[in-house]
């Protein structure tokens, strides 16, 4: 403990030490936990963030510091950035000694007050399963809550979450409620990416799960065509879904014809366009042909401002 004390009197910890001192610390672990929460109350600002990215591996490695961790969130004043790393190394992988559920806990934690999925997503992609079967409740705790995030790693753990759990029909509702909410209809913080989920949704197209979803995103869209208010977010689904060749054009197709939607009813020239690029991505579904082509490019280049 030493060589910690000089430190924190001193220049603060350094960010790069080989063998991290405050993990390797000759001490027990009821006497670093409690050094750590006097550390954090003590030590002077310039040293803070050093310590600060210390203790999620003390977290991790030893189960200690939780509380001193807390407090340095909550009193210390990290910068955004600061922070940023401090988050970063809280989702680090599970510990030698951590459950499963555990570390979930600690990484979804760590998810919503980063405001981000990118690290939670990692830890999903690679546990999905076993989570599932282990800790379904802690799974739909964190990613049914109304404040998950519908972009794109969003949307890559609720994909996981369909196809791998017991109990898929919440995160299919989820989803839905993302689309009537307009989440995939802008582009932004908070809104997700409308290719991103026309991708998945095409290739998991004979995957029965996420028929409702299909269902739901089509009438969707009829409904913006059929709205003159929402031309720039009817054509942001209809250049996604001419971009990602979506393998379901065909049930799109049918869906806007079953509305009673005719061409000249669209609100725009780029709306007429991109169903024509509809129409042709049905009759070749590689979108390889010159005229699809052609009709993709103008319907990218051409975004709607406003109503038209």
């Amino acid at each position: 403990m030493t060589q910690i004390l000089e430190e924190l009197r001193g220049a603060g910890l350094r960010e790069v030490v080989g063998f991290d001192p405050l993990l390797h610390a000759d001490a027990s672990d009821a006497a670093l936990d409690e050094f750590l929460s006097l550390a954090v109350r003590e030590a002077p600002e310039h040293v803070i963030f050093g310590l600060a990215l210390s203790l999620p591996v003390c977290v991790i490695e030893r189960g200690v510091g939780e509380e001193a961790l807390e407090y340095c969130l909550a009193h210390r004043n990290l910068s955004r950035d600061e922070l940023k790393f401090v988050f970063r190394n809280m989702s680090g992988p599970r510990g030698p000694y951590e459950s499963l559920c555990s570390a979930h806990r600690r990484i979804s934690r760590a998810a919503a007050r980063a405001g981000h999925t990118a690290y939670y997503e990692r830890f999903l992609r690679d546990n999905i399963a076993e989570l599932a079967e282990k800790c379904p409740e802690d799974l739909a705790d964190f990613m049914l809550d109304a404040q998950f995030s519908a972009s794109s790693a969003g949307v890559d753990c609720l994909v996981l979450a369909i196809k791998h759990s017991s109990d898929f029909e919440p995160y299919v509702q989820r989803w839905i409620h993302w689309l009537t909410e307009g989440r995939f209809d802008s582009a932004g913080p908070g809104y997700g990416n409308t290719t991103v989920m026309y991708g998945y949704l095409g290739s998991n197209v004979d995957n029965a799960r996420f028929r409702a979803v299909r269902v739901a995103a089509h009438a969707h869209l009829v409904h913006l065509l059929q709205s003159p208010q929402k031309v720039t977010q009817a054509w942001r689904n209809l250049q996604a879904i001419l971009s990602a060749r979506y393998a379901a054009a065909d049930e799109v197709v049918t869906a806007i014809r079953r509305s009673g939607l005719r061409r000249d009813q669209l609100g725009s020239d780029v709306l007429r366009y991109a169903l024509d690029g509809l129409l042709e991505l049905v009759r070749d579904p590689t979108g390889q042909s010159e005229k699809f082509h052609n009709l993709l490019m103008f319907v990218l280049e051409n975004e709607p401002t406003g109503t038209q």
